[in-house]
């Protein structure tokens, strides 16, 4: 019983391995199409990996911005509801990846996190004025897109937008019968 079982795993295992190298030969793999284009691909040699390892760099004391606006971009806010209460800010600083700030955060160096607004942050130093205020690009309006065909489903079968829908027949009141009275009286 064994031998045969083994006779048949086999030959399965070279039914298997045929059709493999059957197929893998004998088709044809689809082509591209005629108006394809192959990318160039510019494979960087060597470089700094240090930003992709998740170090990062420091920059020099001397080679600070003059503009605390142009270190620091506001990405998104979080403000209270009624203007109570902290906010949260996410501001990227030089360039480092944003972080989420709280009112009142030390964002860098002596800069902090005075207020937010609907769509603004305030910077400037703990207790003083107001040193950069951040505000959030005006969202852009989307054009209106054309009107949608809307397909109904009823009881005539599928109706498009060139094809009105069968319109139900308006129900009207009709008196409820009478009952039939006997006429003892007469008798």
């Amino acid at each position: 019983m064994a031998s045969r079982l083994l006779t048949f795993v086999v030959w399965a295992l070279v039914a298997a391995s045929g059709l493999f190298w059957g197929l893998k030969l004998f088709t044809h793999s689809r082509g591209l199409p005629d108006n394809a284009q192959a990318t160039r691909q510019v494979v960087p040699q060597g470089g700094d990996l240090s930003r992709l390892l998740g170090t990062v760099v420091v920059a020099a004391a001397n080679e600070e911005p003059d503009d605390a606006s142009d270190r620091f971009k506001l990405l998104g806010v979080v403000a209270p509801a009624g203007h109570t209460g902290p906010g949260v800010a996410l501001i990227a600083v030089g360039d480092q990846p944003a972080r989420a700030w709280r009112t009142g955060a030390v964002v860098d160096g002596e800069t902090v996190l005075l207020s937010v607004g609907k769509r603004s942050a305030q910077l400037g130093p703990k207790g003083g004025p107001v040193s950069a205020e951040l505000n959030l690009p005006e969202p852009a309006v989307a054009a209106p897109s054309p009107a949608r065909p809307v397909l109904s489903i009823g009881a005539g079968g599928v109706h498009g937008p060139q094809s009105q829908p069968p319109q139900p027949r308006p129900m009207t009141a009709q008196p409820a019968p009478q009952p039939a009275q006997n006429n003892d009286d007469e008798e």
